[in-house]
């Protein structure tokens, strides 16, 4: 009996041998072969090759650390369990369950720790060193620490992070996003808002869009119109459904629930108690 996969390829040989080759995506397994002759092999182990260098070489990064339950869905549905060196590829969604994390290295050198119950889209990846190379995604739940890599240091206009709230953009730089749900942040100072998006910068520089309707698209009347922050080092950005500003501190939150650089993570990183979404 083979084993299920997500694709069986048969080849047949003269005399009725057959070899099939169970295919999953990162991985390419000969499950069971029947053959007779080392040509037949050869054939398969050929076969498998040429499979293996077209598929991988799609990818746009890779997991280095993976902590806990971490998978990827494709563009087409399928689901695949993440495991340290599993492939990462552009339609990708990621996402991370409580307690788990994964950092990220993708192939412009950008690295990205995806915290705790969060859920990211690698929408458009691509990086050939030439002026048609971006870094597009979606963040639809949760957050990530990313360094950018050469995309973002070299062509910042191609490097984009959109949500229900905002469009982020950078200027080369070590920031962190999350989105906090209703109910799981604390209040700014007791009273402030509470749902939103909060970026903080550790270097360089961001700047946030609100998506709400009543913003403006062009940038400069955008930012008069209090639609567009500018976010320095060592700046918290706020984006609500109707506020925008810059913090007058670090919430509590994310000083105590940072999310950690992903160049502080060892590949022994055991699931952290600390990252679970914003909340305390």
């Amino acid at each position: 009996m083979c084993e299920k996969g997500t694709a069986v390829f048969i080849f047949r040989y003269w005399g009725g041998y057959e070899a099939f080759v169970i295919f999953h995506p990162g991985n390419i397994v000969v499950s069971c072969i029947r053959y007779r002759t080392l040509l037949s092999l050869a054939f398969v182990l050929n076969a498998l090759i040429i499979t293996t260098s077209s598929y991988a070489s799609s990818a746009v990064g890779q997991v280095i650390v993976v902590s806990g339950a971490v998978s990827a869905t494709g563009p087409n549905g399928q689901v695949r369990v993440m495991a340290k060196g599993s492939p990462v590829f552009s339609g990708d969604r990621i996402t991370t369950a409580s307690k788990s994390l994964c950092v990220l290295k993708m192939v412009d050198d950008a690295k990205m720790t995806i915290r705790a119950d969060s859920e990211i889209v690698i929408k458009e990846y691509l990086f050939e060193g030439s002026s048609d190379d971006k870094s597009v995604m979606d963040l639809l739940k949760g957050g990530f620490r990313t360094l950018t890599g050469i995309i973002g240091s070299k062509n910042p206009s191609a490097y984009e992070v959109s949500s229900e709230l905002s469009v982020l953009g950078i200027r080369g730089t070590d920031y962190t996003t999350q989105l906090c749900e209703p109910g799981r942040c604390i209040q700014i100072g007791g009273s402030g808002p509470q749902y939103g998006q909060y970026t903080n910068v550790e270097s360089g520089s961001v700047f946030m869009h609100a998506s709400h309707s009543a913003c403006a698209r062009n940038m400069d009347d955008a930012f008069r119109a209090g639609c567009l922050i500018d976010i320095a080092a060592g700046q918290v950005g706020y984006v609500g459904l109707n506020r925008t500003m810059i913090l007058p501190g670090i919430p509590d939150f994310i000083l105590n629930n940072p999310t950690p650089s992903p160049v502080d993570i060892s590949d022994s990183a055991s699931p952290l108690d600390g990252l679970e979404g914003c909340q305390l």
